[in-house]
């Protein structure tokens, strides 16, 4: 994990192969819990931010209904566990699908992080949500520890 960097400030010049190496190599969950443990919660809303800036209303939609096909079968911890390359493609599958025309790669990957950041979120709220997927939050104690 330690030689990817997401950052509100760094989204444009995201190095797509970067990214997707690292959805290679972690699963679903652990790319959630990576922007729990990373980043704090005010750097989280700034990445989620930056992206809606990226995106039109309509590709927005887009993401809202696929959120809202995924929470059907959110409770499914195998999913959780799967590689987030998985999880990406299978998004750009359902997206291109309905739209009918091919999505230009950093397009994707900014509706991918876009559908992820509402997990994120929910898990900041959410504590069985959070214990389910076996994700743990950047805490203050750890936070104040002096390295």
């Amino acid at each position: 994990m330690a030689n990817f960097q997401l950052k509100h400030t760094n989204i444009q010049k995201l190095n797509v192969e970067e990214l997707k190496n690292f959805l290679q190599e972690n699963e679903y969950r652990e790319f959630i819990e990576y922007f729990l443990l990373e980043n704090k919660k005010g750097e989280n809303g700034l990445i989620f931010k930056e992206l809606l800036n990226q995106l039109s209303s309509d590709e927005e939609s887009i993401i809202k209904e696929e959120i809202e096909k995924f929470n059907i079968v959110v409770d499914d911890n195998a999913l959780w566990r799967k590689p987030a390359i998985e999880i990406y493609e299978s998004l750009l599958l359902n997206i291109e699908s309905s739209k009918k025309e091919d999505l230009i790669e950093s397009k994707g990957i900014y509706l991918f992080l876009l559908f992820s950041m509402n997990y994120v979120f929910f898990s900041y709220a959410n504590k069985d949500f959070r214990r389910f997927i076996g994700v743990k939050k950047r805490s203050l104690i750890n936070s104040l520890r002096i390295k």
